[in-house]
C-alpha cells in the first residue's frame, strides 16, 4: 500500500499551453516531456457498493502495461488529495478479484459477492508528464507533473477532462504547497476535489457535480488549534465546492451562498487577528475583500441567468479565485497561525475564537 499525495487543478487548454512552457515548470524539469495514452476501466456493482464504501477499483491500460488499482477516497482540501492506494501489475487485461483480500478490502464490503462486480464506466485521456526536481530549504523535492486531456465516458453521457496533477515523490508537503501557490499567482488554476472516478459516478447517478450535506462547525473534544484547523478546512471546502458546482455544472444560483461563505470566512480570520503574521493578515483581508466585491458585482439583478453564467466564466479565468483558495489551504494545512506564539496572545485567541464559534451558529454545506 502507498499513500498518494497529489494536487489536482482544473485549467483551460490555453492556460495549459502556456504553463507547459513556463520557466516555473521547465526550470525544474529533469529530462523531457513524455506523452502517453491512458484508458481506465472502473468497476463496481449495480448498486455502487464500492463507491458507497469510499473506494474505487479500476484497470489501467498504459501502453501494453495493465495495472489494477484500488483507491480510497481519502481526504481533500483545495485539490490536495491524500489517500491510500494499492497497485498490482497484471499480465492480462482482466480484473483479478483474488487480489482484493483483507489487506486492502474495506470491512464494509466483507460480505459482498465479488462476482457481482462489473465494468461501469471508462475514462480516456492523453497524459503529458515529466519529473520536476528542486531544492526547498535545503531539502530535495521531487514531483511528477502531469497534464491530462480527455473525457470520462458512460453509456449515457460524458464529461471532459482538462487537468494539471502534481504528485509528491519526495520532500515535504510544504514545498508542494509553496510551488502551487506560486503557480496560481501567475495562472488561472481551479482546485478540484472531484477525481476522475468521481466524475464517472456522478454521470451515472445523474447527480449534481457536488453532493452536499450539512455539518456543524462546532466539534467536541478538540484543542483550540485543532478547532481552528478543522473550522478553516470546513469553511474552505464549503466555499470550494460551491464554486466548483458553478464552474462545472453551471449552478449559478449558488453564487449567493458563495457570498455568504466569503463573509463568514472573513469574520473567521478577523477573530484570529492576534495569531496571524501581519503580512498574511493583510494578504488574506485583501484577497477576501477582492473576491467578495467581485461576487457582489456578479450578483447584479440586471443580469440574466445566461449573462451571469457568462460573466462568471470570465471571472473564474482570472487568477484571483485559485490563488485565494490555495493560499488559504496552505495556511490550514501547515497550521501557519502557530508561527506567532505568545501566552497572552493565546489567551486572547481562546476567548475570541470561542466567541466567534458561538456566534457562528449556522450550518455549512460540506461535500460528502
Amino acid at each position: 500500500m502507498l499513500e498518494e499525495t497529489e494536487m489536482k487543478l482544473c485549467l483551460s487548454s490555453e492556460t495549459m499551453a502556456l504553463l507547459i512552457k513556463h520557466p516555473l515548470i521547465t526550470d525544474r524539469m529533469e529530462g523531457h516531456w513524455n506523452t502517453v495514452n491512458l484508458t481506465n476501466q472502473y468497476f463496481d456493482t449495480l448498486s455502487f457498493s464500492l463507491d458507497q464504501a469510499d473506494v474505487a477499483l479500476r484497470l489501467r491500460l498504459d501502453g501494453e502495461q495493465v495495472i489494477q488499482t484500488l483507491k480510497g477516497r481519502g481526504d481533500c482540501i483545495a485539490g490536495l488529495f491524500v489517500r491510500n492506494e494499492w497497485d498490482w501489475y497484471l499480465d492480462s487485461y482482466e480484473l483479478n478479484l483474488e487480489l482484493l483480500d483483507s489487506n486492502c478490502w474495506p470491512e464494509a464490503l466483507i460480505e459482498l459477492d465479488k462476482t457481482t462486480i462489473e465494468p461501469v464506466f471508462i475514462n480516456q485521456f492523453t497524459r503529458t508528464k515529466a519529473i520536476l526536481k528542486w531544492l526547498w530549504k535545503g531539502q530535495t523535492v521531487e514531483v511528477e507533473v502531469a497534464f491530462d486531456v480527455g473525457s470520462v465516458v458512460t453509456d449515457v453521457s460524458q464529461d471532459s477532462i482538462s487537468e494539471l496533477e502534481l504528485e509528491m515523490r519526495q520532500g515535504p508537503i510544504d514545498a508542494l504547497m509553496d510551488f502551487v501557490v506560486e503557480l496560481s499567482s501567475c495562472f488561472s488554476l481551479i482546485p478540484s476535489s472531484i477525481s476522475k472516478g468521481e466524475r464517472g459516478y456522478r454521470l451515472l447517478k445523474e447527480a449534481p457535480e457536488n453532493s452536499l450535506k450539512n455539518s456543524m462547525i462546532t466539534q467536541n473534544n478538540l484543542t483550540i488549534d485543532e478547532e481552528i484547523c478543522s473550522t478553516g478546512k470546513i469553511l474552505l471546502r464549503s466555499l470550494q465546492h460551491l464554486i466548483e458546482s458553478i464552474y462545472t455544472v453551471r449552478k449559478v444560483g449558488t453564487l449567493k451562498q458563495v457570498q455568504q461563505q466569503l463573509v463568514l470566512l472573513r469574520s473567521f480570520f478577523a477573530c484570529l487577528d492576534c495569531r496571524i503574521v501581519s503580512e498574511d493578515q493583510k494578504q488574506f483581508q485583501l484577497l477576501l475583500d477582492t473576491v467578495t466585491t467581485d461576487i457582489e458585482t456578479l450578483l447584479k439583478p440586471s443580469l440574466s441567468a445566461t449573462q451571469l453564467e457568462s460573466e462568471f466564466q470570465r471571472y473564474i479565468a482570472k487568477t484571483t479565485w485559485g490563488f485565494l483558495c490555495l493560499r488559504l489551504a496552505k495556511w490550514c494545512m501547515l497550521k501557519e497561525w502557530q508561527l506567532v506564539e505568545d501566552i497572552k496572545q493565546r489567551e486572547v485567541l481562546d476567548t475570541s475564537f470561542k466567541k466567534w464559534l458561538k456566534k457562528a451558529e449556522l450550518q455549512l454545506y460540506v461535500a460528502f
